[in-house]
């Protein structure tokens, strides 16, 4: 699949991401997405989960969000917002929190589907 494709399916803003981070280097930006295939903060903010250790799920979930937001990964960044701004306000319920986290999940899997079929630039 060639990165232009890539916003038929997942929620990207390609363009911003490539003039104001990554020098418009096409190679470059899918290098860096290819790095989310290999990262662990998602499944450490869901051990994290597991274990109801609120702190460290906000913590992931707040790193998750701003390399979401550096890839223009629009969609998985709003959902990781949702789930920090949940966390910070303190006034949710665990069943809010597991619909947010199982939404995320969904949408996290998908990407990283489209992001490995990605032909280098």
């Amino acid at each position: 699949m060639h990165l232009q494709e890539l916003p038929q399916y997942v929620a990207i803003d390609i363009q911003e991401a490539l003039e104001e981070r990554f020098m418009e280097s096409e190679a470059m930006y899918v290098r860096f997405l290819r790095k989310l295939l290999t990262s662990d903060d998602y499944k450490l903010m869901e051990e994290a989960a597991a274990a109801e250790n609120w702190q460290e799920v906000l913590r992931y979930a707040h790193n998750l969000k701003g390399v979401c937001a550096t890839l223009g990964l629009t969609g998985l960044q709003a959902q990781f917002a949702d789930i920090v701004s949940l966390l910070r306000n303190e006034e949710y319920t665990v069943a809010q929190l597991q619909e947010k986290l199982v939404a995320v999940k969904h949408e996290w899997q998908r990407t990283l589907q489209y992001i490995e079929q990605l032909e280098s630039a």
